[in-house]
């Protein structure tokens, strides 16, 4: 690779990076004005002016600009995996080409009218169908047990929560029933995964060894641990305002109003004993996890991949673990296609395979 190929690749990298960076802004703006606010009740009875009203506006504009530009970035996520070089194998390139269309059209289609249910349910296999490709080609790649072990978790954490949805809340299938039961309790299993899946990422991605355990200890990465105190401090306080205005719950039980709009929110219900102090310290190791990896640092060298995987822990966790909303779906799944791509960058000595451009000039040979 020349000089100049490398300026144009390093330039379009840093454009990849801010246009990411912009993403999860607008996706975390989304999470918390149309959301939250929605689910608790803050656009009730609201007219066409005030500072509600305005409020509500931005909350949508959020929503579409956050959806659109995942969309966008779906379609460089998608060409970029099936022409990545360290990937091997065709077969699951095949099989990408033909599913993907059906999510890409769908984003772009909902921004100019709504969606039927029959569309939506249409996309969300697709999406999920994607995502078993994908995570069966990283745990099916040379890559170490933990990275498997966590690929398997996310695939389980997004096909269950899929799953409950398309059969209990899409096909109405009575809860009480045996397949209904099993399907809420194992859904009561994959929301503990999901919070647990922070510690998991924060080991394979920041502490990769104890070495580099204590050396983040000794010399902790700042900017991270501001952010992540930062934002596991706005938990507690929405929580304990929820709690304050319902008077019910406490931190042994957080409420049924605070599960009720964590549930609505990230799809998270907090049902367990402890749930809100676990998820709490989850988001802790979440916002150091994702901002070591994103944000640039004297004592931090980072690797290449290291910032894919960081905004992709950050989407699939600012899109929730239940998307009902196309805009949803096209944020998780980008999570998840970024994931692939940096744990692909972050493993270069595996044995090269033909790309579909290196594939195309072999079939012209």
């Amino acid at each position: 690779m020349n000089s100049s190929t490398k300026s144009l690749f390093k330039g379009f990298q840093i454009q990849l990076n801010s246009t990411l960076l912009v993403l999860t802004v607008m996706a975390f703006l989304e999470l918390l004005f149309h959301r939250l606010l929605t689910n608790m009740g803050f656009y009730v009875g609201v007219g066409t002016e005030g500072v509600r009203a305005s409020i509500a506006s931005f909350s949508i504009f959020t929503l579409v600009f956050a959806g659109s530009l995942a969309g966008i970035l779906l379609l460089w996520a998608v060409a970029r995996l099936l022409n990545h070089p360290h990937l091997h194998g065709n077969w699951w390139r095949g099989i990408l080409i033909f599913i993907s269309p059906i999510y890409l059209l769908s984003t772009f289609w909902s921004i100019w009218t709504p969606l039927s249910d029959w569309v939506l349910l249409g996309s969300l296999i697709a999406v999920q169908l994607t995502v078993l490709l994908l995570c069966i080609l990283v745990i099916s790649s040379p890559v170490t047990f933990g990275i498997r072990r966590f690929f398997g978790l996310v695939a389980i954490i997004m096909l269950v929560g899929a799953t409950k949805w398309i059969a209990l809340d899409f096909f109405q299938i009575n809860r009480l029933e045996k397949w209904g039961a099993f399907l809420l309790n194992a859904f009561e299993v994959v929301q503990f995964f999901m919070v647990l899946l922070p510690f998991f990422a924060f080991r394979l991605f920041v502490a990769t060894s104890s070495a580099r355990l204590m050396a983040t200890v000794r010399r902790p990465h700042w900017p991270a641990l501001i952010l992540s105190s930062v934002a596991a401090a706005g938990g507690i306080a929405i929580i304990v305002l929820i709690q304050q205005l319902t008077e019910e719950g406490n931190w042994l039980d957080v409420g049924r109003y605070v599960m009720r709009i964590s549930y609505l929110t990230i799809g998270l219900k907090l049902a367990w004993p402890m749930a809100s102090i676990m998820t709490l310290i989850s988001l802790f190791f979440l916002g150091v996890t994702c901002f070591t990896l994103i944000i640039p640092s004297r004592h931090w060298q980072g690797t290449s991949g290291g910032k894919q995987i960081g905004f992709g822990l950050a989407l699939i966790y600012l899109a929730g673990i239940q998307p009902y909303t196309v805009y949803q779906m096209a944020i998780s799944l980008l999570g998840v296609l970024l994931l692939v791509i940096g744990v692909a960058d972050l493993h270069p000595e595996r044995q090269s395979s033909p790309s579909l451009h290196d594939l195309q000039k072999e079939l012209e040979d």
